[in-house]
């Protein structure tokens, strides 16, 4: 018996926990996400992208100053199984939605893609090309995501959490399944550094004693990362890390490689001073925001929460040892306050 060859929207909808994780509210934030990434790659400059949730389980996105052509290109080879995965997130969406409608314009032509249950239809103007309006209508498919209830509340924080790792975004949000519509914008043009202001003014203890923000591109990963002590013991610990937009919340490589570069840096200062310090108080009064992108991860587990990647742990453990170490040396008023924290116990 031949095997029988499966179009790739067959393969996304026969597992579709291989693509999205978890059929729940967490699956659609990985739906979004990817979805998200796809408009980023249509668009050399900032994109506003308005996002409303109607009532019917109904999303509408619409993105400005989108490039046809590589639209057009994606949905071109949507049926190719060895290229539709250039752009993740349109195949996985039409694969997995009800219905969807794509309708990419500009002033003088459209172009139109219609599916249902993975079965699409294209009306393409195949001499479109510049820079366009993509309007993307759709229903969740219920037989796959069962119980999954959308808005503002479910969606509101992973939306905005994107626009911080994302500054090349800014999404305008509009939830119309209540009876009070609320509208909301998130534009964050620091990116992180406006997260971490954020968590810093969340305390309810403290002031900031030492911060530092990093950015840098090592090898194949892009690294931002927010460090911060506060200058009181009542102050909360607070990591907040991500992957791309996967929030790590049991951490893995970005953190472990955060906490030791922190740790030689401290410690080196120490040697250098004649201080004795507890390293395993090196979460005390710490706030932390990280995120490293890039276009390939290994996880510990198939939650993609625990980052597995030890060139990660070493480029992060480097970055943030060089960067402490000097500001440690370039302030020794902060440096010795600092050391205060980790300041053994009698």
């Amino acid at each position: 018996m031949e095997p029988i060859e499966m179009t790739p929207f067959e393969a996304i909808r026969r597992r579709p926990g291989m693509y999205v994780g978890e059929l729940s509210h967490r699956g659609l934030k990985n739906l979004l996400g990817y979805l998200l990434d796809d408009l980023l790659q249509f668009s050399t400059e900032k994109i506003t992208v308005r996002i409303t949730f109607l009532p019917d389980q109904q999303v509408q996105i619409v993105a400005d100053d989108i490039l046809v052509s590589p639209v057009l290109e994606c949905w071109k080879n949507m049926g190719d199984p060895k290229r539709y995965f250039q752009n993740l997130g349109i195949p996985v969406l039409i694969a997995l939605s009800e219905q969807v409608q794509m309708v990419i314009s500009t002033p003088n032509h459209k172009a139109e893609l219609v599916s249902r249950k993975g079965v699409y239809e294209l009306s393409a103007a195949e001499t479109m090309q510049g820079v366009g309006k993509l309007a993307i209508s759709f229903n969740i498919d219920p037989d796959i995501f069962q119980n999954v209830q959308l808005g503002r509340e479910m969606y509101g924080s992973f939306l905005q959490n994107y626009a911080y790792i994302e500054t090349r975004l800014k999404i305008v949000l509009h939830d119309l399944t209540t009876t009070e519509p609320q509208a909301i914008q998130m534009d964050y043009p620091s990116g992180l550094s406006q997260l971490m202001d954020r968590k810093l003014s969340e305390q309810l203890h403290g002031k900031t004693l030492f911060r530092l923000d990093l950015e840098e591109t090592i090898g194949a990963y892009s690294y931002k990362i927010c460090i911060a002590y506060l200058d009181c013991w009542l102050s909360k610990t607070e990591i907040v890390t991500y992957a791309n937009f996967d929030e790590l919340i049991y951490g893995g490589s970005l953190i472990n490689g955060i906490r030791k570069g922190l740790l030689k840096a401290l410690g080196k200062y120490a040697t250098l001073k004649g201080i004795a310090i507890d390293n395993r108080k090196i979460r005390n009064q710490l706030t932390v925001v990280a995120a490293v992108k890039g276009s390939k991860f290994d996880w510990v587990n198939a939650t993609r929460t625990n980052l597995d990647v030890p060139a990660i742990a070493k480029d992060s453990a480097k970055m943030v040892e060089a960067a402490v170490f000097q500001q440690l040396l370039a302030d020794e008023g902060v440096a010795a306050k600092v050391l205060e924290i980790f300041e053994p116990d009698v």
